[in-house]
């Protein structure tokens, strides 16, 4: 599939350099390169239509997904080819313009975020959890650790207090795990070794069950800012896409009719 993107685009490239040979026909080039955009726009916007049915005959999602992603990719090349690689002049041509790159762009990004976090999840935390059900399980585990630490000694309810209470009290999203998906726990474990050699036996025992509560609390942290990346790229790229489609249609029919 790939190579067939490849060659499909350097085919369309090809045409357009062949059209300078002709350039009083120039204009009638620039059109075809327009409706060809839009057949492969109408073609890659049928995806939405094949994942709401998912039990049809239609084919495998995977094979759509793909045609989806290139053909999303031969729409931008066209679409430049349409505007002859310029910015065009004209309000609606324009807005039409910004927003096929921008949608083409978003399309990219959004296939590297959803092969991305995946193995970001796969490589450094160890369950799957529900985005929706992250706030709950965060607040019952800040519960948990609030009575758990109640039964501590005066050090770990000092240790609690000034390093982690704030963070048990509510989930907190951070650009760091889009870094380190661990969230620096490795750098952070060494809080709780320097602790552990004042304590006695037991008290060590109360602060290893806090570390895991920890490194809980961290996991549902970082799951919550992956899995938040990719509702933010679902609201950067498909309401953009709807409003595409409804005006490359509208546009069309207006150049087909005057």
């Amino acid at each position: 599939m790939l190579l067939a993107l490849v060659v499909g685009c350097l085919l369309c490239l090809g045409t357009y350099a062949l059209s300078g040979l002709w350039p009083r026909s120039r204009d009638a080039w620039l059109l075809g390169f327009g409706i060809a955009a839009a057949m492969v726009m109408l073609g890659v916007g049928s995806y939405g239509i094949r994942r709401r049915l998912p039990g049809a005959p239609l084919g495998r999602a995977a094979t759509w997904l793909k045609v989806h992603l290139f053909g999303g990719v031969l729409f931008g090349v066209l679409v430049l080819m349409h505007s002859q690689f310029r910015f065009p002049a004209g309000g609606m041509n324009r807005v039409l313009w910004v927003l096929s790159l921008w949608v083409t762009a978003t399309g990219l990004i959004g296939l590297w975020i959803q092969r991305w976090i995946p193995r970001a999840i796969a490589s450094g935390l160890s369950d799957e959890v529900l985005y929706d059900r992250i706030p709950e399980l965060v607040r019952s585990l800040g519960q948990r650790a609030e009575t758990f630490v109640a039964s501590c000694s005066d050090p770990i309810q000092a240790f609690y207090q000034t390093n982690l209470a704030a963070m048990f009290a509510a989930p907190q999203a951070s650009f760091v795990y889009y870094a380190d998906v661990t969230g620096g726990r490795h750098a952070r474990k060494k809080q709780f070794e320097y602790l552990s050699h004042a304590l006695g036996g037991e008290e060590r025992g109360k602060l290893d069950r806090l570390e895991r509560m920890y490194k809980a609390k961290l996991e549902l942290d970082a799951h919550l800012s992956l899995q938040r990346a990719l509702r933010w790229w679902l609201v950067a790229h498909v309401p953009f896409s709807i409003v595409l489609v409804v005006l490359v249609v509208l546009h069309v029919i207006f150049v087909l009719s005057y």
